[in-house]
C-alpha cells in the first residue's frame, strides 16, 4: 500500500508538539466518520470487482475451449479467437491493474500524533485531508477497474453472439 501521509503531515509529526493546539471545528467527528465509511466502501467495492473479474476470466477460458473444440468456419473462428485474445488481455489488465490502493490513515500517522500528545478528536481532524485524498485516489482506480470489467463482459457477449450466429447460419 502507498503511504498516504502528505509532506505537510510528515512535517507536523516531525516538528514535535504544537505550542497551542486548536480544537477541531464542530462537526469534525461526523466528517471523519463519513469519509472513513466512504473509503472503506470503495475498498470493498474494489475487492468485489476483483471477484467479478476472476469469474469473467474463467468464463473466457470456457469460451476459448468451446471455440477451440467447435467446428466453426475458418473466418468465424479467426474473429472469435481475436476477440477472445483481446478479452483475455483486458481481463488480466483489469485483474492485476495497479493494486496500490490507499488505506488511510496509517497507524504510523496516529502513532506520531500520539507522541505529540494529541487527543483522538484532533488526530482524526488532522488525518481527515489524507483520508479525503485517499477516497479520490481509490475512486479513480475503482473506475478504471470497472471499465476493464465492462470491456471484458462486452467481449464475452460479442463472442457468444458471433458463435451463436455462426451456428444459426450453419443450421440453416
Amino acid at each position: 500500500m502507498r503511504d498516504e501521509t502528505s509532506a505537510k503531515n510528515v512535517a507536523a509529526v516531525q516538528a514535535g508538539p504544537a505550542a497551542v493546539a486548536s480544537p477541531p471545528p464542530q462537526g469534525a467527528e461526523l466528517a471523519y466518520l463519513v469519509a472513513s465509511t466512504k473509503n472503506e466502501a470503495v475498498l470493498r467495492s474494489i475487492d468485489d470487482l476483483d471477484r467479478k473479474i476472476a469469474v469473467a476470466i474463467a468464463a473466457l477460458g470456457v469460451a476459448a475451449a468451446a471455440v477451440i473444440s467447435a467446428q466453426l468456419p475458418r473466418v468465424l473462428e479467426i474473429v472469435l479467437c481475436g476477440w477472445l485474445i483481446v478479452g483475455v488481455v483486458q481481463g488480466l489488465r483489469a485483474f492485476v491493474y495497479d493494486d496500490q490502493y490507499q488505506d488511510a490513515p496509517k497507524a504510523r500517522t496516529y502513532a506520531g500524533y500520539a507522541e505529540q500528545k494529541m487527543g483522538p478528536e484532533e488526530m482524526r481532524w488532522r488525518a481527515l485531508p489524507v483520508l479525503l485524498d485517499a477516497i479520490d485516489f481509490n475512486k479513480s482506480k475503482h473506475h478504471l477497474k470497472g471499465q476493464r470489467l465492462n470491456h471484458l463482459v462486452f467481449t464475452l457477449a460479442v463472442v457468444a453472439v458471433v458463435a451463436l450466429a455462426g451456428r444459426l447460419v450453419e443450421s440453416l
